[in-house]
């Protein structure tokens, strides 16, 4: 978006089933730990430019909003397994089913093993494997209200080439490493229809990640809280207004001399 497409680039805001999966460290997204079934997703909302009156912080060149199907739209057994010389083992395995009439689940496994791509010099430093593991609860009690749980757990190793500046000569070097890479998520969510285009929705979630490689480590636990409501004003406008809180403590370990975040603990 607006030609920022680099690991460090910041001021988008991503967003997954209303979870915001940015890192305030320097408000980027770890993208290689962002891994969903394609066919639990619904739908991929893109917004360009700023949004962060509607969307909130972080939304300044735009927004990116996945959402992921209804446990009752994943009903069945839903196996798929792939491979290649690239990617080398790639396989999901998901199952729904019901409880009754008014409480739908699924839980899931997914995970792939990505060899390295080329390179001459035969260095084969780019092996990539994740695993990830999650499920999905939504409860009807009533025709106006919608309960829903949902966590995801995963585990990564990246391989990667990173370039480090030294205080000594060689002022640069480029050595092999690995990126190990874990997390979890808890998401709730209350959502009551008052009707006629009135509602109101009540999120909560604790989201934990873990980054260590060469060039920078991060843990951070992040708890957050959102009440939103939607109500029609006269017979064309729509007033929509919420608080929210979030707190996001972080650890940062200098792993080398040439990136530092200052203070380690905020």
């Amino acid at each position: 978006i607006r030609g920022f497409a680099g690991q460090f680039s910041k001021s988008l805001l991503v967003l997954i089933d209303g979870r915001s999966v940015y890192t305030p460290l320097y408000s980027g997204v770890y993208w290689d730990v962002q891994n969903l079934m394609l066919e639990d997703v619904d739908r991929i909302e893109v917004i360009r430019g700023p949004g962060g009156t509607i969307w909130g912080s972080n939304a300044v060149d735009g927004v990116i909003n996945v959402i992921t199907k209804s446990a009752d739209k994943t009903h069945g057994a839903l196996a798929s397994i792939g491979g290649g010389n690239v990617d080398q083992g790639i396989g999901s395995l998901r199952y729904g089913g019901a409880v009754g009439e008014n409480f739908d689940y699924r839980i899931y496994g997914t995970g792939f093993l990505r060899g390295p791509e080329f390179h001459p010099d035969g260095d084969n430093f780019d092996e990539w494997r994740f695993g990830q593991l999650g499920f999905r609860a939504d409860w009807h009690p009533t025709d106006r209200d919608t309960f829903t749980i949902q966590s995801d757990a995963y585990n990564g190793l990246a391989g990667e080439r990173t370039t480090l500046a030294t205080f000594n000569p060689p002022t640069e070097t480029f050595p092999d490493d690995r990126a190990y890479q874990s997390g979890g998520n808890v998401v709730a969510r209350w959502t009551h229809e008052n009707g006629e285009g009135s509602d109101i929705q009540f999120q909560t979630y604790f989201d934990r990640t873990n980054l260590q490689d060469l060039e920078l480590g991060e843990t951070r636990d992040t708890f957050d809280f959102d009440y939103i409501q939607h109500h029609p004003i006269f017979r064309t406008h729509k007033l929509t207004w919420g608080l929210g809180a979030r707190i996001s403590p972080s650890n940062f370990i200098q792993t080398s001399p040439g990136v530092n975040f200052t203070p380690h603990q905020q």
